[in-house]
């Protein structure tokens, strides 16, 4: 088969024009030329084929190129995105840690100066407690947390803000405890040297100022302290000095009590004896030992008004009560006197037995009254006695 020489399609060997562009066909003279075109065009046909076939293998290189990079570059974005959020949520824990001291300073400065005007020290203790463990626990939550590159100079002075208001609540509560231990003014200079330190780290962190304000307040706090416990010192004074006032009064009480026991007497079975008509006692034994019996009740009474007074109602209460049980032994003393005069003439005999029963219902009256005394006493000694009870 031959070929058109201008537009390339297949012609018949015997048609001399082209059925498809018209134009003459020119014939080889040889079968060697015809062999040689044949031969060229076989030879262009891969040509073609290579050229339709690289542009596809370049768009494959390209592809994969820009996949790379790609992913490369998100890559780099997720890294630096995920290192942002990591100091996020940092940056959101420093605020939360520092609210917690400042929020635990504002509340002990709210409350404790209250608590201490109203002499609530129980609530003192407790507040503390609470703000003791609310610090702790965001403590160790600083502590178990890794803080990123750009806050490792930072984290550091973060701890050790809480540590500084750890020290701060452990003076506290030493003080509150003991307020009169040895080491008061210790540990108020401790409280007060923490308090200065934790601030300075405050500043230092860059906080805002509403956060500066309520740790500055903390000092009001401190100030609340140091007033408490100068009241409590002067209490401390005041109770002793009454302590002491107390003791001498409770002393001397003893000691006329004592001698009011040792001077009881049996003054009925005397009058028994000597009102009896056999006789057998000595009617100036019986006054000697009435008159002394007077004699010594009138005494403690001497001593009972001269007994120095104390701050306390039942000072002056039990001294009245054991005024008037002397009182009526006095009395009781001078019925008995009475009783024996009548008796020694036959024609009173009658009013000297009403005089006895008298006496008797007298004495009764004293025994009953100063067994109740007595016991009211002793309460009062074992309260009044005591520093921890005052």
């Amino acid at each position: 088969m031959s070929f058109c020489n201008h537009c390339g399609k297949p012609a018949k060997d015997n048609k001399k024009f082209c059925v498809y562009c018209g134009k003459e066909i020119e014939k080889k003279e040889d079968a060697s030329s015809e062999i040689a075109a044949t031969a060229d065009f076989a030879i262009e046909q891969p040509v073609v084929k290579s050229t339709i076939t690289i542009p596809k293998k370049k768009v494959k290189i390209k592809t994969v190129f820009i996949s790379i990079i790609t992913l490369a570059i998100l890559s780099v974005s997720g890294y630096y995105g995920f290192g942002y959020y990591k100091e996020h949520l940092y940056q959101k824990a420093i605020i939360d840690s520092i609210s917690v001291v400042a929020l635990a300073d504002s509340t002990l400065n709210d409350n404790i100066s209250d608590s201490i005007a109203k002499k609530s020290i129980i609530s003192v203790k407790e507040i503390i407690r609470q703000k003791k463990d609310e610090v702790g626990r965001t403590e160790q939550k600083l502590k178990d947390t890794t803080p990123p590159d750009k806050f490792k100079d930072y984290h550091p002075k973060l701890l050790a803000i809480f540590q500084q208001e750890n020290k701060c609540l452990d003076f506290m509560q030493s003080i509150i405890n003991e307020p009169f231990g040895t080491d008061y003014d210790a540990n108020i200079r401790s409280l007060m040297a923490a308090q200065t330190e934790k601030h300075q780290f405050i500043i230092s962190t860059s906080q805002n100022d509403h956060v500066l304000q309520q740790s500055s307040n903390f000092t009001n706090t401190i100030d609340s302290l140091k007033s408490y416990l100068d009241e409590q010192r002067k209490t401390q004074k005041d109770k002793m000095e009454k302590l002491s006032l107390n003791n001498v009064y409770f002393n001397k009480m003893d000691s006329i009590i004592d001698k009011y026991n040792l001077a009881k007497i049996d003054l009925g079975g005397m009058a028994d004896k000597a009102f009896s008509s056999t006789g057998g006692y000595n009617w100036g034994d019986y006054y000697r030992t009435i008159d002394e019996a007077r004699a010594s009740r009138n005494t403690l009474r001497s001593e009972l008004i001269s007994l120095p007074r104390i701050s306390y109602a039942e000072g002056d209460i039990l001294k009245y009560q054991l005024m008037e049980i002397l009182t009526l032994a006095i009395n009781y003393c001078d019925t008995m006197r009475m009783a024996g005069n009548l008796a020694q003439n036959i024609t009173t005999k009658a009013a000297a037995n009403d005089k006895r029963n008298e006496a008797s219902r007298i004495n009764k009256t004293v025994q009953d009254r100063y067994q109740e005394f007595y016991k009211q006493y002793e309460q009062a000694r074992n309260r009044l006695t005591k520093f921890e009870t005052l």
